[in-house]
């Protein structure tokens, strides 16, 4: 036994872990997942029709952050209902997801980050996700809990609902949904996340992609 093979043990524990707790995305394109509709349409499109294989990091921080929802599962100190399925019939399609973890008048979603800088939380991509689960589930608020991986520190921002957000959603998740029948990628939405983006060159579309 090496170094290396200790790594590569490590590393296989880690991708048995994200197999394991894996859903995947929706064989039937009828089906739009929440985390689909509010993260980059391009590359949502791209993961479904034409998947990449994840990079090994990915599968370490997936599952550190997985980590992070089995220790408030197991202690947090109020009643709460966790890992809680929801969806919407939005005609064409079916919006579906699953929040976190829900109170009696809240929701709380979770987000493991490398670095916590307040100026630029929440990102907007998040609160459309816990908007979604708000009107989903008729909750009247619920907050973003930032957890940052390398100082430990806690970040949380509260969301009221919105009923522009949401609709903002719904539209998502139908322009996805048309774009998966019609067989063609949605048009490019350029950000920062781009220069991260695994689906960067697949994307071609002037650096869009996340």
């Amino acid at each position: 036994m090496d170094s290396a093979y200790v790594k590569a043990l490590v590393l296989e524990a880690f991708k048995r872990s994200y197999a394991e707790g894996e859903e995947g995305a929706p064989i039937d394109d009828g089906i739009i997942f929440v985390t689909e509709a509010v993260g980059c349409l391009r590359k949502s499109y791209f993961i479904r029709r034409s998947p990449l294989p994840l990079p090994d990091r990915l599968y370490v921080i997936f599952e550190i952050g997985r980590g992070v929802h089995y220790i408030i599962q197991r202690f947090l100190p109020v009643e709460a209902q966790f890992e809680v399925p929801c969806e919407v019939d939005l005609g064409p399609c079916v919006l579906r997801g699953r929040a976190d973890v829900v109170l009696n008048d809240s929701i709380l979603e979770l987000k493991t980050i490398a670095k916590i800088r307040e100026e630029y939380l929440p990102y907007q991509h998040h609160v459309k996700q816990l908007q979604a689960y708000l009107w989903m589930l008729d909750k009247p608020r619920g907050y973003i809990v930032y957890i940052e991986k390398g100082g430990g520190r806690i970040h949380v921002v509260e969301v009221h609902r919105d009923a522009g957000v949401w609709a903002e959603v719904c539209n998502r998740a139908r322009l996805l949904h048309e774009h998966l029948v019609k067989g063609e990628p949605p048009p490019p939405e350029p950000s920062p996340l781009c220069r991260i983006c695994d689906y960067a060159k697949l994307c071609g579309g002037g650096g869009g992609g996340t």
